[in-house]
């Protein structure tokens, strides 16, 4: 199946990412990991609001709200692999 991409769990993805953040800082989300956790929360916000609807809308929603925030998100990451805070 070449039109397959896999794709990890996002939970898993963001755990990382709370492991990396720094502690006791003032603005988190002026870090990577905290810029990607919050980021992440308004993609699990998406999927929350598409839990009662059919699979076919819950498909449009993330089509038109999650793909965006993601492939913005990968272009940040992207961006700043190798970077350090």
């Amino acid at each position: 199946m070449d039109d397959v991409i896999h794709c990890c769990c996002m939970a898993h993805a963001r755990r990382k990412f709370v492991e990396a953040l720094p502690e006791n800082i003032e603005h988190p989300d002026e870090t990577i990991p905290g810029r990607v956790i919050k980021e992440m929360g308004r993609l699990f916000k998406i999927e929350q609001d598409c839990q009662e609807i059919s699979a076919e809308e819950r498909q449009k929603q993330r089509e038109k709200e999650a793909k965006p925030i993601l492939l913005a998100l990968f272009e940040y990451l992207e961006k700043e692999q190798g970077h350090e805070e």
